[in-house]
């Protein structure tokens, strides 16, 4: 992790991906691959186990294998990219640990960063999600509005890939909400005080 003090009191956080994490994830991912294949496979070459189940194994195979395919296609992106998975500045916050993160989000744009029932989940609470969402590419959309329907958060931080310890990662980024708040609140003093000052002059 890399930091240092801004003038506003803001700490920058930079934050590497943890490779050999990747590299298992990505090993993971390519064994489910080809488990996806065989049941293909199964499903429609064995016919002893009933319709209905080879049915099943089929479809489950079919499912199987876009989304192993697309996780391991996320690992390699991730690993080629020289940014940071996980950057935080006075601009806003970019945040490449999940599928559904791509671009970054400006701090006028962010409502809070709170922690979730999975602890190794926080996640970003957004003034106008869809806004931020429709700037995304069509995939990038579409994997935000599945994990909606599944019940999660569409933006998401997810701290296992990071090279951080996790309690660190947290306590910067508690860190740098309240300082930007702090930041907003001193602005808006220096604004109405500057404002105050023309009116009595």
């Amino acid at each position: 992790m890399e930091e240092e003090l801004t003038e506003s009191g803001m700490e920058p956080i930079e934050v590497r991906v943890s490779v050999w994490k990747y590299v298992v994830e990505f090993g993971a991912m390519a064994l489910i691959f080809l488990f996806s294949l065989f049941l293909i496979g199964i499903g429609l070459i064995e016919r002893d186990s009933g319709f209905l189940t080879d049915l099943l194994t089929t479809v489950f195979g079919l499912m199987g294998v876009p989304l192993s395919a697309l996780a391991c296609s996320n690992v390699v992106e991730f690993l080629r990219d020289s940014r940071p998975a996980l950057r935080v500045t006075e601009e806003g916050i970019l945040n490449r640990t999940f599928w559904s993160s791509a671009t970054i989000v400006p701090w006028d744009e962010i409502v809070d960063i709170r922690p979730t029932r999975r602890r190794w989940y926080l996640e970003m609470v957004l003034r106008d999600p869809k806004a931020y969402r429709a700037r995304q590419t069509p995939s990038t959309r579409a994997l935000m509005y599945l994990r909606t329907l599944l019940g999660g958060s569409p933006f998401p931080l997810f701290l296992p890939q990071l090279d951080a310890p996790r309690e660190e990662v947290v306590r910067q980024l508690s860190d740098a909400v309240e300082a930007k708040t702090l930041g907003e609140i001193r602005e808006e003093k220096r604004i109405e005080e500057s404002v105050g000052q023309k009116l009595n002059a």
